[in-house]
């Protein structure tokens, strides 16, 4: 059972395990942005977030990732990747078709592509794209 102390931060869990919980938080406004978070378990804190908003990329309902961050102490343990997987199925189950980053705007040079190619990105002029069937 997910402590309550976790419910501030998020609308739906998306991924746990005995070490952390990934969250999204849906805000409808001017914008409508999801936010995933990662929590760790060991400190009660968020320690990792993947930033988005929903756009139409062409005709399509797309999500855009503007800011993906993972404190140095929790990176390298595959919950960067966690992250965008349980971003593209709560995507999947609520009929957006895809997801995209301008790549040439992103810090992690070598990480986000990796994760992209993961997921079977392609990549169109300074976007990496992954589309749903």
């Amino acid at each position: 059972m997910v402590k309550n102390k976790y419910r501030k931060y998020y609308d739906y869990i998306l991924y746990e395990d005995t070490n952390y919980l990934i969250t999204l938080d849906h805000i409808q406004g001017g914008d409508e942005i999801l936010q995933v978070l990662l929590h760790s378990r060991d400190n009660d804190k968020m320690v990792g977030m993947l930033n988005t908003k929903i756009e139409f990329y062409g005709n399509k309902k797309f999500v855009k990732v503007v800011g993906v961050n993972i404190n140095n102490r929790h990176r390298n343990k595959g919950y960067g990747t966690k992250m965008y997987k349980a971003l593209i199925d709560y995507c999947k189950d609520n009929n957006i078709q895809g997801l995209f980053s301008n790549i040439s705007k992103q810090i992690n040079k070598k990480e986000i592509p990796s994760i992209y190619n993961k997921f079977g990105g392609v990549y169109e002029d300074k976007y990496a794209i992954i589309k749903f069937k």
